[in-house]
């Protein structure tokens, strides 16, 4: 199996769409985490954990990605391999761009910490009915199969918003 195969084979056109539904579940989940708990009162502070968290995912998710894909080629490690799940990994940072960006957005505007988090967790959701949607309907899906794909990743993302707001009060 030549390197191009290889990289062929691990890369369905559907991964964009799916690392940015992880991406955006994550980031549900450490935010959800965080102020439940109160352990961040701060936009800038969430901010930067959420970049962190994000940057963690992407090299954890692009590697675990080369080294499964190397294993079961049982071809060495190459560049290519390399840059190609680490492109496909780095879709996580859209959700993480939109999440810092609105709770800037959203602090400024309410002056309130938790109505600026609840605002940009149901921004998030908003983003994986979206992502699900036009994912399938990139994957030829008719409409209705893909707007049940859309309200079903969102369903997946109120469930922290639940956990935030029946957990947080």
């Amino acid at each position: 199996m030549s390197q191009e195969q290889i990289v062929d084979a691990a890369a369905p056109s559907g991964r964009p769409t799916a690392v940015v539904i992880y991406a955006a579940i994550t980031i549900l989940g450490v935010i959800s985490a965080l102020t439940v708990k109160g352990y961040t009162d701060d936009a800038y502070e969430l901010g930067a954990i959420v970049i962190g968290s994000t940057l963690a995912l992407i090299i954890a998710h692009a590697w675990s990605e080369v080294l499964a894909t190397a294993m079961f080629s049982r071809t060495p490690l190459s560049r290519d391999l390399l840059l190609h799940e680490f492109k496909f990994a780095a879709y996580m940072g859209i959700p993480a761009g939109l999440t810092v960006l609105l709770l800037l957005v959203m602090e400024f505007l309410s002056q309130s910490f938790d109505v600026a988090v609840l605002a940009v967790m149901l921004a998030i959701v908003a983003l994986l009915f979206v992502a699900a949607t036009v994912g399938s309907r990139r994957q030829e899906y008719g409409w209705g199969r893909s707007l049940a794909w859309g309200v079903a990743s969102a369903l997946v993302g109120l469930i922290a918003v639940v956990v935030k707001v029946v957990l947080g009060a």
